[in-house]
């Protein structure tokens, strides 16, 4: 049962963090002067108009395909998801929170905090470095075969 668990984990990894790099590639190789001012236009709104708009949409293509690798390969879950998290509420914001354009942005959103509450599960970079990174199930019993060795 505890390797089907971390399968489920390994695969919402691989999806979500595919989807953010399939759609922050296209910020960072095909960007114009529309994508940058919407992009761009949203961070002003918030007051942070420190950096002009084809900077913003260039910090947020990189976020989003660096995280989402991060998240395919299983470093730095706990880290990473709730970034995702935080850069979809933002992504909904803009959009005004109607339903039919936040649908995808709110499934991403939803799986980042699952994927902040899980943790990156067995099958993860980072269950190699670290000992104890490997997160326990709800009922205690480890995820990781080496900290089931240990109990």
């Amino acid at each position: 049962m505890k390797h089907r668990k971390c399968s489920a984990i390994l695969l919402i990894r691989i999806i979500v963090g595919a989807i953010f790099i399939i759609h922050g590639l296209p910020k960072l190789i095909n960007a114009n002067e529309g994508m940058a001012g919407f992009v761009g236009g949203a961070f002003h709104s918030l007051g942070l108009t420190f950096l002009d708009p084809a900077q913003w949409l260039f910090v947020l293509g990189l976020g989003e395909v660096v995280l989402g690798a991060l998240l395919i390969l299983g470093l730095f879950v706990s880290f990473v998801a709730p970034i995702l998290a935080i850069i979809m509420l933002g992504a909904m914001n803009v959009k005004g929170w109607d339903w039919d354009k936040i649908e995808l942005d709110a499934v991403l959103c939803g799986l980042a905090v699952a994927l902040t509450v899980s943790g990156s599960g067995r099958f993860a970079l980072q269950s190699l470095f670290c000992k104890k990174c490997c997160e326990k199930n709800a009922d205690g019993k480890a995820c990781c075969s080496k900290e089931k060795k240990a109990e």
